[in-house]
């Protein structure tokens, strides 16, 4: 949180936005299958992941450019993750939903080791 900016009348509205979102996210998940189909879930959190990369494509919340593109980055492969479980939803044949595992799992790995490689870089240059 060191990065973000402090000095802007968006940092409140960037904590409170992440801290809603977690909470709709969570109880989306937790109590949106006893009440709600399976459907309108994940597209429910497609519309957060949106929400959320509108946000940050219009709000640069951190002094440097860099995370900026790693915030859009993360949501644009989260919402690909969740375009991909929504279509998995309406997909009855085994194989082509296995397939469909096999890319989420390569957009989680890739989305997981471009974040360690930035932040192996950044202590890396701060070591020396």
């Amino acid at each position: 949180m060191d990065q973000l900016i402090h000095q802007s009348s968006i940092f409140p509205c960037f904590n409170f936005f992440f801290i809603i979102r977690r909470f709709l996210f969570a109880m989306i998940l937790v109590h949106g299958g006893l009440i709600l189909p399976r459907n309108f879930i994940v597209i429910s959190i497609v519309l957060l992941n949106l929400m959320t990369l509108i946000y940050l494509w219009s709000n640069k919340n951190f002094e440097q450019t860099v995370l900026n593109r790693i915030e859009i980055f993360n949501e644009s492969i989260n919402i690909m993750i969740s375009y991909i479980i929504l279509i998995m939803t309406s997909i009855s044949d085994g194989m082509t939903l296995a397939q469909l595992g096999l890319v989420l799992n390569y957009l989680v790995l890739f989305l997981f080791l471009s974040n360690i490689l930035y932040v192996l870089s950044d202590i890396l240059q701060s070591a020396f």
